[in-house]
């Protein structure tokens, strides 16, 4: 077993699962949406209250593979060798077989991605914003695994669109969100106003 393996079945998974509509339960995308939905953090003691949850998850993950038993015990033996529950996680939002990250692409699909999903964009700022101030280094794990679940989610029907975000990870996390904070929610309402003006308006009423 090599982690190239590995992570080269994830990345099927996540092909083979791409759906528009609610997550399909044995999905890479269903299992890492168990953290969003179920771990908490505890802004007081400033510690992530997870309890059972990662189990859940990889059952979760593990059912997309029922018919191939070699892969669960794969996946499985992956996630022992990590000390760190979130090591593996972060394997599973890195898969991306041998796709090229492009960061110029994947800005041009999250620009449509916030005209359709604007609340995965959100979501994916804000986990990323918490990740970067965090000192504790597996809580910061854990936010970056849940900046890319929503920003996956934005595109759960397009296993394209989620495999170039997952090689953009790989390759240069800090690039990729740097692009994600550049997008900003586009105000239909100020558009609406702009075309009713016209061409040659002159601009904004000020």
């Amino acid at each position: 077993m090599t982690l190239e393996t590995v992570s080269t079945a994830i990345d099927v998974q996540f092909s083979v699962t791409a759906r528009p509509g609610p997550v399909p339960v044995e999905s890479p995308l269903g299992a890492l949406g168990l953290f969003g939905n179920l771990c908490q953090w505890n802004p007081q003691t400033k510690r992530l209250e997870c309890g059972d949850i990662e189990w859940i998850s990889m059952e979760t993950l593990l059912r997309g593979q029922q018919s191939n038993p070699e892969i669960q015990q794969m996946y499985r033996d992956c996630r022992n060798t990590f000390s760190s529950r979130w090591d593996f996680w972060l394997l599973v939002v890195r898969a991306c077989g041998t796709r090229r990250a492009n960061h110029d692409e994947a800005q041009i699909r999250m620009t449509s991605q916030i005209l359709n999903e604007p609340e995965t964009i959100k979501y994916a700022q804000w986990a990323w914003k918490a990740a970067k101030q965090l000192a504790d280094v597996e809580a910061k794990k854990f936010f970056q695994i849940l900046s890319m679940y929503y920003l996956l989610l934005g595109q759960r029907q397009n296993a394209d669109t989620m495999q170039l975000y997952r090689a953009c990870f790989r390759h240069d996390a800090d690039e990729l969100f740097r692009r994600v904070e550049l997008i900003v929610p586009l105000d239909l309402e100020e558009v609406l106003i702009e075309l009713e003006r016209g061409p040659g308006s002159g601009g904004r009423d000020v």
